[in-house]
């Protein structure tokens, strides 16, 4: 039987700036906007992190569930990658 190494729960690059995203999305929240609106307020100051980051960042931020999170994080990532630079 193979042993599989225990999943480790990432770490994030910059501690402030992802509080400083959830803080964003609440914010948006709060003033009756959408979800999408705040993931996309959120997104460009953790788009370096880890996917899991990410994922706790919108679950936070953004009243999002679990797979919700990665749903909108794949969305995001899709929209991001069309804009022009």
């Amino acid at each position: 039987m193979i042993q599989q190494k225990p999943k480790e729960t990432p770490t994030p690059k910059n501690v402030a700036q992802v509080a400083e995203a959830v803080k964003i999305g609440r914010a948006v929240i709060a003033e009756g906007k959408t979800k999408v609106v705040a993931v996309n307020a959120m997104y460009p100051l953790i788009k370096d992190e880890p996917r899991e980051i990410i994922w706790k960042a919108f679950e936070e931020g953004a009243s999002l569930t679990p797979k919700g999170a990665i749903t909108y994080l794949y969305n995001v990532i899709k929209e991001f990658k069309k804009k022009p630079k």
